[in-house]
C-alpha cells in the first residue's frame, strides 16, 4: 500500500477496506510517517493481524499477512 505523502495521505483507505482481498499479503511503505503507521496500526486492528514493521533501511515497511 503506497500512496501520497503528506497532505493527501492513506487515511482514507480504511473506509475501502472491504474493496481488497483479505487473503493477499499486503505491505504497507513509509511507516516512518507518523500518519502511515497510525494507519497501518488501524488496519492490523480492524483485520485482527499483528504487526510485522520491519526497518529497511531509510524506510519502514509493516506487513499484514493473510490469515490462514
Amino acid at each position: 500500500v503506497d500512496g501520497p505523502p503528506r497532505d493527501v495521505r492513506r487515511a482514507n483507505f480504511i473506509n475501502h477496506l472491504h474493496k481488497f482481498n483479505k487473503n493477499a499479503i499486503w505491505v504497507f511503505d513509509d511507516l516512518q510517517r507518523e500518519h502511515d503507521l497510525k494507519t497501518y496500526k488501524k488496519v492490523c486492528k480492524i483485520r485482527n493481524l499483528e504487526e510485522d514493521i520491519r526497518d529497511c533501511g531509510q524506510k519502514l515497511v509493516g506487513i499484514c499477512k493473510a490469515k490462514d
